[in-house]
């Protein structure tokens, strides 16, 4: 059985960003320090036309594999 290849929180973070782009939007990380982290989570999807948040608390990587970001026996770093 092949073992699942990894892939690096940034480089998700690109691929997604890459599919998201054709849509106008934006995956971002909300640092924990950042007053509305507690709102938004660790990442949200931003609208970049309308400046609007269109989904807070996104799990990184369902949010990957459904985009098709993540390819099967691909698996997030840890």
């Amino acid at each position: 059985m092949a073992k699942a290849s990894c892939v690096s929180r940034q480089a998700l973070i690109a691929r997604v960003n890459r599919r998201l782009a054709k849509q106008n939007e934006s995956l971002r990380r909300c640092p924990e320090n950042r007053r509305d982290y507690r709102t938004l989570g660790d990442f949200y999807i931003l609208d970049i036309s309308r400046n609007a948040v269109l989904a807070k608390h996104v799990d990184l990587q369902k949010l990957a594999k459904k985009l098709g970001s993540l390819k099967p026996g691909e698996r997030l770093s840890d």
